[in-house]
């Protein structure tokens, strides 16, 4: 039903005040659903693009947090991916923050230490795995393909890029 000028609602009138409430929440309801909603297609379009923006290269400080002090942090930095025994009772243990030697045994009576192994500190390790030939382990991670040369005990670049896994064959390939 439509209505001329002359014949329009008064302002007071039950149904201009019932279309005027209705047109009042219709607004607000979509202001309250569509921030979620902007927010998340926001969040959506870093998430598909985090390498083009190179998202996982900013670091962010978070020392002064109080979750992120001591025993906690320490746990956060050694999120354990991989581990490779290796021939002299020793283990490598790759994390999301760096590849380490682990010395000692708690079935020994000593005390196990973690030591940071250079030049793989602070790469994110996927997977270790054992070589043969000249490579005594080798391991993979964004950093690329890198061996651990027997002869002198020097970790090697192999391949650049990022690597999830490695295999040497018996003829040192």
């Amino acid at each position: 039903m439509s209505f001329t000028p002359q014949q329009a609602p008064r302002p007071g009138h039950p149904r201009t005040t019932l279309l005027r409430n209705t047109r009042q929440w219709h607004l607000w309801m979509g202001v309250i659903l569509g921030a979620p909603m902007a927010l998340a297609a926001v969040t959506a379009v870093f998430l598909a693009h985090k390498d083009s923006l190179s998202l996982d290269a900013i670091r962010v400080p978070v020392g002064w947090l109080p979750a992120y002090r001591g025993e906690l942090a320490q746990a956060e930095r050694r999120e354990i991916r991989t581990v490779l025994a290796l021939p002299d009772g020793s283990h490598l243990v790759g994390t999301k923050r760096g590849l380490f030697l682990l010395e000692g045994s708690p079935r020994g009576g000593n005390q196990p230490v973690l030591i940071p192994v250079e030049p793989l500190a602070q790469a994110d390790i996927k997977n270790l795995s054992v070589g043969h030939g000249p490579w005594l382990a080798l391991a993979a991670g964004k950093e690329g393909l890198w061996g651990w040369r027997a002869a002198d005990r020097q970790w090697v670049a192999l391949l650049p890029g990022d690597a999830h896994s490695g295999i040497v064959w018996p003829d040192g390939t």
